[in-house]
């Protein structure tokens, strides 16, 4: 299982912007990182969700373990509003790999 060495375990609430995104793929389902900017409003990576439906986005906050914490709240996507670049082009940097969820 994946670890970060030496890390700790947060505590509840030590980090309130945090949210966990669960993006439902034909297969499986990735997960990325996004941070609370309003309450309407999660900043987060193009990359992470450049090809998915806001129906088959979940929102994650509050937890601190990804299944089945009692802290967690989970909430719904209305939009996707993507940079209007394109965030990545091959052999180049990502750049403008930016995202807001609404």
């Amino acid at each position: 299982a994946a670890a970060v060495i030496n890390g700790k375990i947060a505590s509840p609430e030590q980090f309130k912007y945090q949210a966990l995104l669960k993006i439902k793929t034909r297969n499986f389902e990735d997960i990325c990182g996004g941070a609370i900017i309003s309450e309407q409003h999660i900043l987060t990576a193009w990359h992470c969700v450049s090809n998915a439906k806001p129906e088959n986005i979940e929102i994650v906050v509050g937890a601190l373990k990804f299944d089945a914490d009692p802290y967690g709240e989970s909430y719904k996507v209305d939009k996707i509003r993507l940079h209007d670049k394109r965030a990545y082009k091959k052999g180049h940097l990502r750049r403008y790999d930016i995202a807001v969820l609404v």
